[in-house]
């Protein structure tokens, strides 16, 4: 088996399961979380052309449960360049469906540089000014792929 495949299928695996299924955690104090119902949500961000979806989920680190939304892009593809996928930690006190919505404005972006040929792949980066993503400057300037 090509080793790419082999990666690409273990990541795919460990992504189907941060976005199903419900969960006891500590975050809510062992309770049942589920959200089926409101997530996952869906932005028209260039509408016809490019769509985000924001899931929420959890991630298990160092035996610890982080609250987490994923931004995942349907639409990349048509312009050739791969579809993403950024994860965010949800803060403890944040609802679930106060997802930062500012942060679906740098896909529009990545979509008008893929328009043009201009796109980006593992190993690269991209930066966002002063301000940081989505005008945020807790979120780092650059992005890796």
């Amino acid at each position: 088996m090509d080793l790419r495949v082999g990666a690409a299928r273990k990541l795919a695996l460990a992504i189907s399961g941060w976005f199903g299924g419900a969960k006891a955690n500590s975050v809510t104090d062992g309770q049942l979380t589920t959200y089926h119902d409101v997530f996952p949500q869906s932005a028209d961000v260039i509408p016809g052309r490019l769509k985000v979806r924001i899931f929420l989920h959890e991630i298990e680190y160092e035996k610890e449960i982080l609250s987490c939304w994923s931004y995942v892009t349907d639409g990349l593809v048509a312009q050739k360049q791969k579809e993403i996928i950024f994860t965010l930690r949800r803060d403890p006190g944040q609802k679930p469906e106060d997802y930062p919505r500012e942060l679906l404005d740098p896909f529009a972006t990545f979509f008008h540089y893929a328009e043009r040929g201009q796109l980006v792949d593992v190993g690269q980066s991209t930066l966002f000014g002063e301000t940081g993503l989505g005008g945020r400057q807790r979120l780092s300037r650059h992005r890796l792929y």
